[in-house]
């Protein structure tokens, strides 16, 4: 298949992903190190607070939505990044 190609190498970078300067300082540090856009970016982040809706706290569902809906949002947001 032509438009496979060798992955000459993988980074794994580390982020609180709730604080989004974060994100974006380790998300172009990896753009930086491997000298490359992205191909894949997996989002390895996401909880989840098994409880009865009635013990569901607005804490704790804001805590489960900041971290696996608005995370990931920085990164999917910005053309400008290197691709």
């Amino acid at each position: 298949m032509p438009w496979i190609r060798p992955v000459k190498r993988t980074l794994y970078v580390q982020a609180d992903a709730v604080k989004e300067e974060q994100v974006v300082r380790a998300f172009r540090r990896g753009c930086e190190e491997v000298r490359a856009g992205v191909d894949v970016l997996v989002n390895n982040a996401g909880i989840s607070r098994h409880k009865p809706i009635e013990e569901m706290t607005l804490e704790l569902f804001e805590e489960v939505m900041r971290l696996n809906v608005t995370g990931p949002l920085p990164l999917l947001a910005r053309p400008s990044f290197p691709s």
